[in-house]
């Protein structure tokens, strides 16, 4: 271990390869290492491809240089959904035999709870079972959360305070107009962040 942490990036990159050589490597983001030549790819989405100005400058460079490079190493492509999947067919030309739809695995933690078992921990955020409307997300461009900002406020002013949006998620990159938005809106009273909540 001490030699794979005190070793040179080009000696770490040699050892896997010389680690995969006839074995298939899986990426579950995106990306193969650079010395590996067969593997398998998770792509979660195409947002970087299809919404460039939701992701910084420095994400499209990285794209540019790794991701078509991991294709070509690439012997099938994992996609999260069948959206996705038809979304990557069409994008980069693939052959729909070489491209899979797995949806993420979800916890039996994440399922509907009885009011009164939810009634406690809602309490410490001052709210109560079916009396709001939860958004969990990265605050980011390309998750549209200031649109969803834009219809809670289009919405009527008794409907807003009778069903608080409560927003839950750590800020990402390019949020600083949504942060002054989401802080206009806890002013109004009728939106709750909570920032990063853990599970």
């Amino acid at each position: 271990l001490a030699r794979q942490i005190t070793s040179p990036g080009w000696y770490r990159e040699r050892e896997l390869g010389r680690l995969c050589r006839d074995h298939v490597f899986h990426s579950p983001n995106f990306f193969l290492p650079p010395s590996v030549d067969r593997g398998v790819i998770t792509i979660h989405d195409l947002s970087v491809f299809k919404f460039p100005e939701t992701h910084p400058a420095a994400r499209h460079a990285q794209y540019d240089r790794e991701f078509k490079r991991s294709l070509e190493s690439a012997q099938h492509l994992i996609a999260v959904s069948e959206a996705i999947r038809v979304e990557i067919i069409e994008h980069f030309s693939w052959p729909a035999d070489r491209v899979t739809a797995i949806p993420h695995g979800v916890s039996p933690d994440f399922a509907p709870w009885p009011d009164h078992a939810l009634t406690p921990v809602l309490a410490a955020y001052r709210l109560r079972p079916r009396t709001y409307a939860l958004c969990v997300s990265t605050l980011e461009p390309r998750k549209n959360i200031d649109r969803l900002l834009q219809a809670y406020q289009d919405l009527p002013a008794a409907l807003r305070g009778q069903y608080r949006l409560v927003l839950a998620g750590s800020a990402g990159w390019l949020s600083k107009s949504l942060q002054l938005a989401i802080k206009n809106a806890e002013r109004e009273g009728w939106l709750l962040y909570l920032g990063y909540v853990p599970d």
